[in-house]
């Protein structure tokens, strides 16, 4: 009898100690499943957003661009929390997150956010907007573009420009034997005036290469910012960052410091028009991480408040950036401005809200690389 009982407590012991730990993986299973099914919540939410392809031909893309490399962290732990919209950031990211580990194809707003880059502003762009991401409805604090000032002596210009629209158009022919004075305009503006002229003169309305069609159309209007500066060194094309040593933008504008140190300081990339993407890169993409590797390089070197200017350019339209780190792993960019480059002569009343925005511009670069160099 002895024995039996003996027996009996040890099968009941066994019985408790397999009870228990049965308990412990059901409850596991549950928090597993509790789990899985918020992911799941999640990935379906992604899966209804057009921004989102799961078509598998497209994982090569994803894993060729290893979305969660670099400076792609999982955790983001903020050591305060002073933006408004922090929460709302460190939600949209952990989203995208999980759409990248489950190869989803994210559009360039998501895998912005993967490096800690959140862009605000309206454009003509195919990407979505980050503030409908975030539920913002007034978004004007975040996506305004800059009241941009109009120039002096604005009416001398627009005399200027349809004086020379009107010699242009009624002399096609003969026309780089017209005598085209500009008497009304100064400084900047008549710069680019200038420089815009002398283009009509040998313009080229065919099939151009993204280096020809950059020295006729966009070059005229953004060099006049810093030729002629000896704090500032400009490379087209072959110049790479030093910021980012894999990167090559179309124009880069290198700033002299004291002690013989420069830094990245202006960006821009080009596309000409009609030019679809082949990269697995945007150009947006691209222009947005040359920015963000600028604000680093600033902070490296101990630069307060730094700050840094990116220009797109998608065919005609021309998208003005500013970002700067508004809060720790924070990298804001704003869209500031948008317009247009010229397409023949007919356009050149178009010059006028492009120079009022360089000549914005302008002053910001000078005061930025004033500060840099204090």
């Amino acid at each position: 009898n002895d024995e039996k009982k003996e027996e009996g407590e040890k099968e009941d012991g066994s019985s408790s100690s397999q009870s228990q730990e049965e308990k412990q993986q059901q409850e596991k299973d549950i928090v597993d499943s509790v789990k899985e099914e918020h992911e799941m919540t999640i990935f379906n939410s992604l899966g209804r957003d057009e921004s989102f392809d799961s078509l598998k031909e497209q994982e090569a893309k994803c894993g060729f661009l290893d979305y969660l490399g670099g400076d792609g962290h999982l955790t983001w732990i903020p050591m305060h929390f002073d933006s408004l919209i922090l929460h709302k950031l460190m939600r949209f990211r952990e989203i995208n997150i999980i759409g990248a580990q489950a190869f989803k194809i994210l559009n360039d707003i998501r895998v912005l956010s993967l490096s800690f880059i959140f862009v605000f502003g309206h454009t003509s762009l195919s990407n979505p907007r980050l503030c409908e991401y975030l539920n913002i409805e007034n978004c004007s604090l975040y996506c305004q573009q800059a009241k941009i000032p109009t120039i002096e002596n604005v009416q001398g210009a627009i005399s200027d420009l349809l004086q020379l629209q009107f010699l242009y158009s009624n002399n096609i022919p003969n026309f780089d034997q017209l005598n085209f004075t500009i008497n009304n305009t100064t400084g900047l503006a008549k710069k680019i005036i200038t420089n815009i002229y002398n283009c009509l003169l040998t313009w080229n309305n065919s099939k151009m290469t993204e280096s020809q069609f950059s020295d006729q159309a966009l070059f005229p209007l953004v060099l006049p910012l810093f030729a002629g500066r000896l704090d500032f060194e400009i490379s087209k094309f072959d110049k790479t960052m030093i910021a980012m040593e894999d990167y090559k933008p179309d124009l880069l504008v290198l700033l002299k410091l004291r002690f013989d140190i420069r830094v990245d300081f202006f960006v821009c990339e080009i596309k000409k028009p009609c030019c679809s993407s082949n990269k697995y890169e945007t150009d947006f993409v691209k222009i947005q991480r040359e920015m963000k590797a600028i604000i680093d390089q600033q902070i490296d070197l101990g630069i307060n408040n730094p700050i840094c200017y990116g220009l797109l350019v998608e065919g005609y339209d021309c998208y003005l950036y500013r970002m700067s780190l508004e809060y720790e792993a924070e990298y804001r960019s704003h869209l500031i401005a948008q317009f247009r480059t010229l397409r023949d002569a007919l356009d050149i009343m178009l010059l006028l809200p492009a120079i009022n925005i360089l000549s914005y511009l302008d002053v910001n670069i000078y005061i930025s690389s004033h500060k840099s160099m204090s």
